[in-house]
């Protein structure tokens, strides 16, 4: 076994092994035959390789080239040089083969993605809240919600993996700030071990900044002052203590620019406010209204948040009755979820609630908090020193957060309330989003660590939308590959449709086109794979966006054998006919083997994704490259127009071109009308081309795409003999596919309909007898259990059901389409007799009519009179003879060409009828 030093495996080597390996690439020398000017060649001159290279250049979008300038001729040379050094060259004429075009499609110069979108692209001048922001939820955990290990290496890969906004759960144990998931039995970190993990790790992949979004269930003031001073001693210089000179904390003002954020850890946590304050907070109900509120002057009380620095939270006079209470909803969505299951381990509850009361409220402050002259209120309390640009407050309504207009602020959503507040409101949370950060996190009930959907929540420009990083689901999956491009940063700016304000509103359920914004038509079509799995495998074709835009499992391949499967540079595309925002949606390709086991993914921002022949290479679940694995697709993007414009944009677009085409089809419909006049009549000869030519006034150029005969028709004979009139009167022979009755009701195909039927009645039969025990299973052992497990047994009962639906529902289908198969191949092949029946039949026919025909021109000859010598009978009766032959033969091309076309027909016809396999 020969070794190669990884210093020596250079590209050149690496082409070597793979061509070996993958056995000549027959896609890619159907790509040159398809480009080369005889068709045949099986290599691409220097003009067909910058035709194809004009191809792959232009994006689509606008094919102008003005915009998006074509290759020169020395470019091309040049890559021809590059890719194929002197290995073909005939005199001073270069040309590039398989192997050379290969090397090129392979290479960094023809990606599926620019390149320049890897690294830092977009523009980072923009405020906090203007950029999607890859979020963490319960960023300690390596498992499930109830009873996984807590671990500090999960804040560092999250951090390495490009996150930026991770959570820190903290409680008292044991007289230490610990992390770990409340009520549940999680095990515990420390504190402090998490924030100096985050010093050392929080910079490594991104320079933007960190936020600890904390869940603080650290309660009385020694604890929360040592926990304040953690802050400070651990992060030191990299902690924003206090908001930057140039950007302060002000009603009406927005967030400061990302890169002025830069290395900076900002706390996101909540205020609260102590239990034995002197003054009592009247019930909600009792507040005054608003108006009463603006009208009271209230004075100063100046022992109140008297050693509050100048950076505390200031509260404007005019807008408090606008302001949400403070809390955080995390808790108590998951928490009480969860319940009170505790271990031996239980927290002590060494600080009491009585000595640190409930999240205060800003309507209550409004009430009770004794105002300055210039109508600012002051908060105290050591954590609180420390939240500038990210303090959460509890949601109340989007009319009270405009009323408010404090960029600072923001809210915590679970995907349920999230969801909600998107289905009630979706351009209020859209304008809200704009305004301010926002967060949505898992609900409660995902136990098992799952993941939402983050596509429904980043279309309503949400900035944090958390998932939990140790499970990688397809939610997962979409969130890292999203977050991969601009740098792996962690900040990808927003499309402008969530961040500018727009005289018409933008809806995020919205399905017609947007303003100012270009949707777009996508065509993919999927060519071959290299080095994927053994045995077939299939290739999904999914679309992530808007609601109006999103397709799942809609364009599947058909099974082709592995490791290299090819599907041919003629396979069907997959057409996404409009992507209203192109900004918003994802691509994503999966492969799965005929097990219907994941074999790997990628998925692409759809606006960044070049047109043309392209590689892809897969990744696995987690978002790292699959080694060799890798799609060859062919890729269409065009500018989105309704079918009514169609043609009218075709024109302006390309006038010469649309010119042509209409003549094209000019002349195929008089082609046709030449055609079932023949028909009808074959002693009357077609019009002669170059006067049909004259008469329209068509361009010279246009004689090429038209066969025509002579113009004067020819006459007919004084009578016809009958075997000629019954050719002509008879119907042309048609195909009639799967509806021909003798396939319909044939034996074989009704006793496989049968068995089918048969199959899926017992396969229901089986699965709902196993439901019914499951069922009185669960139940039993709910009617035994206590109060505390029923809920959770409850759940697992549903689950159960629900899997075992899903079980008879793929059963199903599997029976259903292996003999649908059966049934399929069995009604082709009782066509395919048909056809050779029919094919039999006609040969026969047209025999027998011309043997018939010589008979009675022999009978011509004697009825011809008596005067005329033997010489001119003979040469009558065979003229008359060669003239009806002639007659019938044309009938019998014309009925044959009929027939060849409607059995064609019939066999696509037959082929759309195809079962889709599910396996």
């Amino acid at each position: 076994m020969k070794f190669i030093h990884c210093k020596d495996f250079m590209f050149e080597l690496f082409m070597e092994i793979y061509t070996k390996v993958v056995n000549h690439r027959g896609d890619v020398q159907d790509i040159c035959s398809k480009f080369s000017k005889k068709g045949k060649n099986i290599y691409l001159g220097a003009e067909e390789f910058h035709k194809f290279v004009t191809e792959q250049r232009f994006s689509g979008q606008l094919q102008n080239e003005i915009l998006v300038p074509p290759p020169k001729m020395d470019e091309v040379l040049a890559l021809i040089d590059k890719y194929e050094p002197g290995r073909n060259r005939t005199g001073t004429t270069s040309r590039l083969t398989p192997r050379g075009l290969l090397e090129y499609l392979l290479s960094e110069e023809n990606p599926i993605i620019p390149l320049s979108e890897f690294g830092i692209h977009m523009d980072m001048t923009k405020p906090l809240n203007d950029y999607f922001i890859n979020s963490s939820h319960n960023t300690y955990l390596t498992g499930n919600q109830l009873k996984s290990a807590s671990t500090v290496e999960m804040y560092i890969q999250a951090l390495l993996l490009g996150c930026r906004c991770i959570e820190l759960d903290c409680w008292v144990y044991k007289r230490e700030i610990v992390i770990t998931h409340g009520g549940t039995l999680c095990t515990k970190i420390y504190f402090r071990d998490v924030l100096m993990a985050i010093r050392d790790y929080a910079f490594v992949a991104s320079d933007y900044p960190v936020i600890l979004s904390i869940e603080n269930h650290v309660k009385g003031e020694e604890l929360l002052q040592s926990m304040a001073n953690l802050y400070h001693v651990i992060l030191g210089e990299y902690l924003l203590k206090e908001p930057l000179t140039e950007y302060p904390i002000e009603q009406g003002l927005p967030l400061p620019p990302l890169d002025k954020l830069k290395r900076k850890i900002i706390i996101k946590d909540k205020i609260r406010r102590q239990a034995n304050t002197s003054d009592t907070l009247p019930l909600k109900s009792q507040l005054p209204s608003i108006d009463e509120e603006l009208q009271d002057s209230v004075t100063l009380d100046r022992q109140r948040g008297i050693s509050r620095r100048g950076n505390s939270t200031l509260i404007k006079h005019n807008t408090i009755n606008s302001i949400s209470s403070i809390t955080s909803e995390e808790d108590a969505s998951e928490v009480a979820s969860i319940g009170e299951s505790i271990t031996s381990e239980r927290f002590e509850d060494s600080i009491l609630d009585d000595q640190f009361g409930d999240d205060i409220s800003y309507n209550e402050l409004a009430t009770k908090v004794r105002l300055v002259s210039e109508g600012e209120a002051l908060i105290s309390g050591p954590i609180v020193e420390l939240l500038n640009y990210c303090t959460a407050v509890k949601f109340e309504s989007f009319q009270a957060s405009e009323n408010m207009n404090s960029s600072r602020l923001m809210s915590s959503f679970d995907e349920d309330k999230g969801f909600t507040l998107l289905k009630n409101s979706p351009v209020e949370f859209v304008k809200y989003n704009m305004r301010q950060n926002s967060r949505v996190y898992p609900a409660g009930a995902r136990f098992n660590s799952s993941n939402y959907m983050p596509q429904v929540y980043w279309n309503a420009g949400c900035q944090m939308v958390a998932l939990n990083y140790q499970t990688p689901d397809l939610a997962m999956q979409l969130n890292l590959a999203k977050f991969e491009f601009n740098g792996n940063c962690g900040y990808l700016l927003k499309p402008a449709v969530l961040r500018i304000t727009r005289p018409q509103p933008f809806h995020p359920l919205v399905r017609t086109p947007i303003d100012n914004v270009t949707p777009v038509n996508l065509s993919i079509k999927i060519v071959s794979g290299q080095f994927l799995s053994e045995g077939r495998v299939f290739v999904e074709v999914e679309l992530f966006g808007l609601a109006a835009d999103t397709s799942r499992r809609a364009h599947r391949t058909k099974p082709m054998p592995g490791p290299h499967p090819v599907w041919g540079i003629d396979e069907k595309a997959f057409d996404f006919k409009r992507i209203i925002v192109p900004e918003l949606a994802l691509l994503r390709f999966s492969v799965f083997d005929e097990n219907n086991q994941f074999v790997g993914q990628r998925t692409l921002p759809v606006y960044s994704v070049n047109a043309g022949y392209r590689h892809i290479v897969l990744r696995d679940k987690w978002n790292q490259v699959l080694g060799l694995s890798t799609l060859f697709v062919h890729i269409t993007s065009k500018i989105y127009v309704p079918d009514q414009w169609g043609e009218a944009v075709e024109a302006l677009m390309d006038p010469i071109s649309h010119m042509k085409k209409q003549l094209r089809s000019l002349m195929e419909d008089i082609q046709e009308e030449e055609l079932e006049l023949a028909m009808k009549n074959p002693h009357l000869k077609v019009l002669q081309r170059d006067s049909l030519i004259k008469e329209l006034n068509l361009p010279p150029e246009m004689m090429t795409f038209g066969t025509f005969g002579t113009l004067k028709p020819a006459k007919p004979p004084e009578s016809l003999p009958p075997v000629l009139e019954q050719a002509r009167s008879r119907e042309q022979p048609g195909a009639t596919g799967f509806n021909n009755p003798s396939i319909k009701h044939d034996k074989q195909v009704i006793e496989l309909e049968k068995k089918m039927k048969q199959a899926d009645s017992k396969i229901r039969k089986n699965i709902e007898e196993k439901q019914t025990k499951a069922r009185k299973k669960l139940d039993k052992q709910i009617s035994k259990s206590s109060s505390e497990k029923r809920e959770m047994l409850v759940e697992e009962k549903d689950a159960k059901l629900k899997e075992l639906g899903n079980i008879l529902e793929r059963k199903q289908l599997l029976s259903k389409g292996k003999f649908e198969e059966k049934i399929f191949k069995t009604k082709k092949n009782l066509m395919d007799k048909i056809h050779k029946s029919e094919s039999l039949e006609l040969e026969s026919k047209h025999k027998a009519e011309i043997s018939k025909l010589s008979h009675q021109t022999s009978a011509i000859a004697t009825t011809v009179k008596a005067g005329q010598s033997q010489h001119d009978i003979s040469e009558y009766a065979y003229n008359k003879f060669t003239r009806w032959k002639q007659d019938i033969d044309k009938i019998h091309r014309r009925e044959k060409e009929a027939w060849r076309l409607s059995k064609e027909r019939a066999l696509e016809h037959a082929e759309r009828e195809r079962p889709i396999n599910r396996n």
